[in-house]
């Protein structure tokens, strides 16, 4: 296995309670990146896996939990009437 075949994957799970695996490209050595759209507000979890080699050539398999909030836009002021 050589750094160039290093992988990374997202698992996406929405406030439903649903989940889709999202496509990880990379940006630079280690860095990844994915973007996608949502109109479900709520708590969305992101489990990330990371499998390949490192600088030093040895082989590793990571995992990460990251969370992000997703609310509704409004127009309306924060406590109701101007």
């Amino acid at each position: 296995m050589q750094a160039s075949e290093n992988t990374a994957v997202a698992i996406h799970t929405d406030p439903n309670g649903s989940s889709r695996q999202l496509a990880l490209s990379g940006v630079a050595p280690g860095e990844y990146q994915a973007r996608f759209a949502t109109m479900i507000s709520g708590a969305h979890r992101f489990r990330i896996k990371a499998s390949g080699l490192s600088a030093r050539g040895q082989v590793f398999t990571r995992e990460h939990l990251l969370s992000a909030i997703v609310g509704r836009r409004t127009d309306d002021p924060p406590g109701g009437d101007p």
